[in-house]
């Protein structure tokens, strides 16, 4: 006897009025979104007159060095590094873990020239960061981190950068916040073509924190992938499944 046919992909029983009315509430029922401050306000002590004595910082200037906390990604611990201002363009600060050598010169301003045309284009594809950030600039800071700082093997580390929007709020919130509107880079990877597509990708994770902290990984990080391609750098599909498959 041969055996029955399979079922086709839409047969089976109808739902009943009971199944159908658990679907419609589960797709109503949308969980709040995150708020790290009103969470603070409620049940840390935070008060919303000590929230409001933030104050704008000066601008840095090139040569400062600054603390900085990191994440590092094995641990999960965060790290205390101490950054070098190397380089300021048009619409980023660029800061450097002082223990990685001093960037070239010339590598700099090549960086930062291809971050600023980054910026507009990200900018006029998916909108605005927040702007200025927490600490009253318009600049973004990134910060250059040296691979020991973000991994516990250096030289393994294949983290590329990063973007935590706990950095954008007050110490008050989060102990461990920047209090930059910023975001992190694998300082190893400097003066590569491979930092460049990352500058492109980790800029858009800022721009999607304006607009929606808490959408869907697969959103976040497909038009971060489709941010490097219309800045201009694409990758190609193999490099692409490579990457998916890693």
């Amino acid at each position: 006897m041969p055996p029955a046919p399979l079922p086709g992909p839409f047969e089976g029983e109808a739902p009943t009025a009971d199944q159908e009315r658990a679907v419609a509430e589960l797709q109503a029922a949308a969980p709040p979104v995150r708020d790290d401050v009103a969470l603070a306000l409620a049940y840390n002590g935070v008060t919303e007159a000590s929230l409001n004595e933030q104050v704008a910082l000066p601008a840095p200037q090139v040569g400062d060095v600054a603390p900085f906390n990191v994440l590092n990604i094995d641990s999960n611990f965060n790290v205390s590094i101490e950054a070098r201002l190397q380089h300021a363009s048009e619409h980023a600060y660029f800061w450097f873990d002082t223990t990685l050598p001093a960037p070239a010169s010339a590598a700099l301003e090549e960086a930062a020239a291809a971050f600023d045309a980054i910026y507009e284009r990200n900018v006029g594809n998916f909108g605005e960061e927040t702007r200025p950030g927490i600490d009253g600039d318009e600049r973004l800071h990134i910060l250059n981190a040296a691979p020991g700082a973000i991994c516990d093997q250096a030289a393994a580390c294949g983290l590329l950068g990063y973007f935590s929007s706990s950095d954008a709020l007050p110490r008050l919130v989060n102990e461990y916040s920047n209090e930059r509107d910023m975001f992190v880079m694998n300082g190893e990877y400097f003066s590569t073509a491979t930092y460049i597509h990352v500058l492109a990708h980790e800029f858009r994770h800022t721009i999607e924190d304006n607009y929606d902290p808490s959408d869907a990984d697969w959103e976040v990080e497909g038009s971060a992938m489709l941010a490097e391609e219309l800045a201009g750098y694409p990758f190609s599909p193999i490099d692409r499944g490579n990457a998916f498959l890693e």
